[in-house]
């Protein structure tokens, strides 16, 4: 006997989804002078099965920020 199950392609073809990292209330304070500044407040997020992720940073250190910058020549005498 054969037993036919009506799926849709989309269906078919989808595993069952699951949380394959979760993150929640991520804090993250710097020092700035005599005070703190929060500059991560409760952040939580989850990456579910088959779901790509991309981590972006911006810095605001000088060191790191000349590091790419290329080294104008001075002025030139005549």
């Amino acid at each position: 006997m054969t037993t036919s199950t009506n799926l849709t392609d989309d269906q078919a073809q989808k595993p069952e989804a699951h949380a394959v990292i979760e993150v929640q209330e991520i804090r993250k304070s710097l020092p700035l002078g005599r005070e703190k500044i929060e500059i991560l407040k409760g952040i939580s997020f989850q990456v579910m099965s088959g779901e790509f992720v991309s981590i972006v940073v911006a810095t605001s250190s000088s060191e790191d920020r000349d590091a790419g910058r290329a080294e104008s020549p001075g002025p030139r005498s005549t």
